[in-house]
């Protein structure tokens, strides 16, 4: 990350992805003052997934790498 702030500081623009996604723009402040804290257009927030299988996981994955 560090590199990618040194170019955010040389004046480039750094996009910041998720996955295929946009998430973020990294640009070059103007001067000191020139940080603006907005409040965020909505609240985070995330749902709790359903495990895809009962039980643990390694049993699964013993048994796919013991057909290997």
């Amino acid at each position: 990350m560090s590199a990618e702030l040194k170019a955010v500081q040389a004046g480039e623009t750094v996009l910041v992805m998720d996955r295929d996604h946009p998430v973020a723009r990294l640009v070059s402040l103007e001067n000191e003052n020139g940080i603006e804290v907005r409040e965020p257009l909505q609240a985070f927030s995330f749902e709790r997934l359903a495990p895809l299988m009962s039980g643990g996981s390694l049993g699964p994955l013993f048994e796919d790498r013991g057909r290997r």
